[in-house]
């Protein structure tokens, strides 16, 4: 019903006052809604017949009022068993009754009223079913399990009542273990999911199913050891993970039903930084006439190989050694290392704290050879959501081929720590090489030195 005004617009926020002359109103005062209308539900009772329905709204002069009738039918049809919440064991059968009363009265022995049910086999398998004192009933059984609705239906008038009920299994015969997510960052949470069927592979219901960690290297922890199933066949519990990595797979739960039928789901608490690779390419990149640039990329996992984003990559460029020699021209007319095989010596600042100590000094420079030669262009990085993180190496061309050095990475997460290094010469652009016309960067000479031999202090530049 509506309360509106001259123009049809609702009125909201009015009372309004509602009567029946029979059956019974679901309420007898309403408030208008915003579109002026009010909704209420009449309930027919046991005898048919017309009801009206009276609404009015304001008083005295001003009062307006409606009125609505509806026919209510007198038969009363409705199932009187099972009970909505019944569940029937699988192969037992069902009785299900019907009550069907014209104004009170049962309607005439023999009235045919016909059954059909969603799920299951009716007996008789034609459904139809005479009454008896009001009463008719038939008799049902399901060899699957889940909900069935069944009509009960009037042939000639169309009346029809449903009732729903369950069919259950409750013989387990098998069980599968599955997790909501297998791959967890630490204090990350997993549902683990238990689904029980029969031989017959029917969801089995009210089962009890225990849940245990039979393995666990993060420390973590369920949230109940018990659980009953539902109508799915499930049970489930929680799964927090812990405060340590526990390598791939070194989760593993447990779920038992009926004391022998198990399965086992295995998770890895590890989406934190445990691998760590770097690498470049072929290519050199020459920005300008005394300066070489190469680019890097860091790229940190997981223990699955997930990548890990916004893990902190931290990067050194130390020297490790330099090499004695000279630039000689090849048969092919390039610049090539002679002899082939230089002196290579190894970095005289053995513990890299940057200062000359003693016993440090092999060639008596009264100072540290080689020097820093390379570095990198940030002394920190960030992974982005695919694990990478770029970087370049810096260096001067003169340095090329002669100084070794030793690139590292380093990520550190949830206390734990991933190094990975590279050794390698300073290489040089191929084409500052190949032309003899044009001399090698930074001459023909090595940069500390031809003698083969690292005590020696022989250095050209």
């Amino acid at each position: 019903m509506t309360l509106a005004d001259a123009d049809g617009s609702g009125i909201s926020g009015q009372p309004i006052a509602l009567s029946t002359n029979r059956g019974t109103l679901s309420a007898s005062n309403l408030t208008s809604s915003s579109n002026g209308s009010v909704d209420v539900q009449l309930s027919g009772g046991n005898t048919g017949g017309t009801a009206t329905i009276t609404a009015s709204a304001y008083s005295g002069s001003s009062q307006v009022s409606a009125t609505q009738n509806v026919v209510i039918a007198g038969d009363s049809f409705a199932f009187t068993a099972p009970d909505t919440a019944t569940e029937v064991d699988l192969g037992v059968e069902q009785q299900v009754t019907i009550e069907w009363q014209v104004d009170g009265n049962p309607v005439a022995d023999g009235t045919q009223v016909q059954f059909s049910a969603t799920r299951g086999t009716l007996n008789p398998p034609t459904g139809l079913v005479t009454t008896s004192g009001g009463e008719a009933s038939i008799g049902i059984t399901s060899t699957n399990s889940g909900t069935t609705t069944v009509t009960a239906t009037d042939p000639n008038s169309g009346l029809s009542a449903d009732l729903s009920f369950e069919f259950i299994a409750n013989t387990p015969d098998s069980i599968n273990l599955q997790a909501s997510k297998t791959q967890l960052d630490l204090g990350e949470t997993s549902e683990i999911i238990a689904v029980i069927r029969d031989a017959s592979n029917n969801l089995v219901k009210n089962q009890e199913i225990s849940f245990r960690i039979l393995e666990d290297g993060s420390g973590g922890n369920l949230s109940s050891s018990l659980d009953v199933t539902d109508s799915q066949g499930r049970a489930s519990t929680i799964y927090t993970a812990g405060s340590n990595t526990s390598g791939r797979d070194g989760v593993e739960i447990e779920a038992v039903v009926d004391g022998s039928i198990s399965d086992t789901v295995t998770l890895t608490v590890a989406r934190q930084a445990l691998r760590l690779a770097i690498g470049t390419g072929n290519e050199i990149e020459e920005p300008d006439s005394v300066r070489y640039v190469k680019e890097y990329v860091a790229i940190v996992t997981d223990a699955n190989g997930a990548p890990v984003e916004n893990a902190n990559i931290e990067l050194s460029a130390l020297p490790v050694g330099y090499r004695k020699g000279s630039y000689a021209v090849s048969t092919d007319d390039n610049w090539v290392l002679s002899p082939s095989d230089p002196q290579f010596c190894e970095a005289e600042d053995t513990n890299q704290n940057g200062q000359l100590d003693p016993g440090e000094d092999v060639n008596g420079s009264e100072k540290l050879e080689p020097t820093n030669s390379a570095a990198t262009s940030s002394s920190s990085i960030t992974s982005a959501s695919d694990g990478s993180a770029s970087f370049s190496l810096l260096y001067p061309q003169s340095h090329c081929n002669w100084v070794q050095i030793e690139l590292t990475a380093t990520v550190r997460v949830g206390g734990s720590e991933s190094v990975e290094t590279s050794r390698f010469y300073l290489s040089c652009l191929a084409s500052d090489l190949s032309n003899t016309d044009i001399s090698p960067p930074g001459g023909t000479e090595g940069l500390y030195g031809v003698a083969q031999d690292c005590s020696v202090d022989d250095f050209t530049n």
